[in-house]
């Protein structure tokens, strides 16, 4: 390959590599990462008895949840999180976990407050990633996942849809 043809390759790779960046960094920016307004409240009602309020993080567990954008480093491939979905539910912290119409795995879920780290305890064995930092916009459609844990140092991120079922491959 000619060297002039080589420099421009390098060239766009550096710019595709700025606008991802970019992309990712207004995300972060337009994301919502209130923890004090995650934790679950408890309140009294009329009687004065207590009441535990219903977690803002809520949000996860609303709807199912499906990538729509990934930038993966080294050890894996933006292609590899295309149509994977997970649906968390509020009973016992239980997920499953697919791809395109197929469920592939289940497992329970924890979410740390003080930190954002969403740890995700597969059933079967898996290669998935266990650890993920949360950021979620204000709106709660749209979550950010960073891998950027001790559990996920991978530095991958992925952008996750609410969607109401599970992605079709097109």
């Amino acid at each position: 390959m000619p060297r002039k043809q080589s420099q421009k390759i390098n060239k766009n790779m550096k710019y595709l590599f700025q606008i991802l960046t970019l992309f990712f960094a207004i995300s972060w920016v337009s994301c919502k990462n209130n923890t004090e307004n995650n934790a679950k409240k408890v309140d009294k009602d009329a009687n004065g008895q207590a009441i535990v309020l219903p977690s803002d993080f809520a949000v996860l567990t609303d709807k199912m949840w499906a990538v729509d954008f990934a930038v993966a480093t080294n050890d894996s491939s933006a292609k590899d999180f295309a149509g994977k979905w997970y649906k968390f539910y509020d009973d016992g912290h239980r997920f499953d976990f697919g791809r395109w119409l197929e469920k592939t795995n289940s497992g329970t879920w924890e979410y740390d407050h003080d930190t954002n780290f969403l740890d995700l305890n597969f059933e079967k064995e898996s290669t998935e990633k266990k650890q993920w930092k949360v950021k979620v916009n204000s709106s709660q459609v749209m979550m950010i996942w960073i891998g950027s844990t001790t559990r996920n140092p991978s530095g991958d991120q992925v952008k996750l849809n609410h969607v109401s079922e599970m992605p079709e491959k097109k």
